[in-house]
């Protein structure tokens, strides 16, 4: 199965090495190092197009936010079926309207995860003679490479280290790539860190957009937020622990920071470029910032509540009462509210699956029409 991720990445290295070295008649080393610069090339300029459309969309959706939200407001809370369909043809008249494709962004990940991975599984086996045996081909090489290619491969170096190379290989491994472990921690080690540092930076600039264009209002989106802020706080130490204890190649973290730096620039780009074109409005801002507010005014009343039961509380004995009475007193109150809460849930879950039945009848009705219609023009 992983020989599927690493064919593909086998032929692009080849075809970039056999442009260099027969058109160009660049040293063999030099072309392999240049191949993996541009694998990052090849593949970034593949999905350049879709990474457009999705941040073109992303960007879209903040400006339908608005009528969105009237849209909502106007037919939500209804399970009637003309309100339905009021509200299913006035999402889909203005998803035309503004362009809005949100699977767009399924696209890159699909593409770049198996290059990754099938990069890393090259790299390995290459890196490691008794993985090529088991997943090599019949010339001893793997993919579209021959064993020739790897032998090639294994003698590329920068800075006169191997690019099969990591930190965590063993003496005996790196003398026979023709290295040591001190030339490759000179020399790997602080690209390690240039990877973490363009890796850090990279979700710094997403959280950054993510979080002046946020919906407030959206607790899936601030779920995720807080995601993306943890992971990039975990994210440094776990490329620090990868690069220094795992098998990570030269040549992978190589392909890592250019990677990352496109990453970097590319992100910065479309956001200013697409920001400047399709500009926000007033009633944007308002809306972004009425949500962060009420969500602002929601945290502050439950902290002045809670400072509220605990003075309630500690006076209790002024009211001729205990404490233990107070306490209960709030109990009996929190267990009130929290039923109110439980029935109001009960109650947009109800609405929910009403809206659903009428949209999966108004789908089947749908359906029925156009299998129908094609019966007549085939008739």
């Amino acid at each position: 199965m992983l020989e599927l991720f690493a064919y593909p990445v086998s032929v692009v290295l080849k075809a970039w090495h056999l442009l260099l070295t027969e058109v160009f008649t660049m040293d063999a080393s030099a072309a392999w190092i240049i191949s993996v610069i541009l694998l990052v090339v090849t593949v970034r300029g593949l999905l350049f197009p879709f990474a457009w459309m999705q941040k073109r969309s992303s960007h879209r959706s903040v400006l339908m936010r608005p009528e969105k939200a009237e849209l909502e407001r106007r037919y939500g809370s209804s399970a009637k079926p003309e309100d339905v369909i009021a509200l299913r043809d006035a999402t889909k008249e203005l998803h035309e309207r503004y362009g809005f494709r949100p699977a767009v962004g399924c696209i890159p990940p699909l593409i770049q995860i198996p290059v990754v991975l099938g990069l890393y599984r090259l790299l390995l086996w290459i890196s490691r003679p008794e993985l090529l045996g088991a997943h090599g081909n019949s010339s001893g090489g793997v993919g579209v490479l021959t064993g020739e290619d790897v032998a090639s491969f294994e003698q590329a170096r920068l800075f006169d280290v191997p690019l099969p190379a990591y930190l965590a290989m063993s003496e005996e491994r790196l003398a026979a790539l023709g290295t040591n472990s001190t030339d490759t921690w000179n020399v790997i080690f602080p690209l390690v860190l240039v990877a973490i540092f363009f890796t850090t930076a990279n979700l710094i600039v997403s959280n950054y957009f993510n979080y002046r264009y946020m919906d407030w209002s959206s607790t899936p989106m601030r779920v995720v937020f807080r995601i993306m802020v943890a992971l990039t706080v975990i994210m440094p130490f776990f490329i620090f622990w990868l690069g220094t204890h795992g098998p990570l190649p030269f040549a992978l973290v190589l392909y890592w920071v250019t990677g990352n730096l496109w990453t970097a620039l590319q992100t910065i780009v479309l956001n200013v470029v697409i920001r400047r074109r399709w500009p926000e409005g007033e009633e944007h801002r308002e809306l972004r910032h009425a949500g962060r507010q009420e969500l602002i005014d929601a945290r502050r009343a439950r902290r002045s509540r809670r400072a509220e039961d605990r003075s309630y509380v500690a006076s209790a004995k002024s009211r001729g009462t205990t404490r233990a009475s107070a306490r209960a007193e709030l109990k009996e109150r929190d267990a009130r509210e929290a039923q109110e809460k439980a029935a109001r849930k009960a109650e947009e879950k109800e609405l929910r699956r009403q809206r659903n039945r009428v949209q999966a009848a108004l789908r089947a009705r749908d359906s029925k029409a156009k299998r129908e219609s094609r019966k007549s023009g085939e008739s």
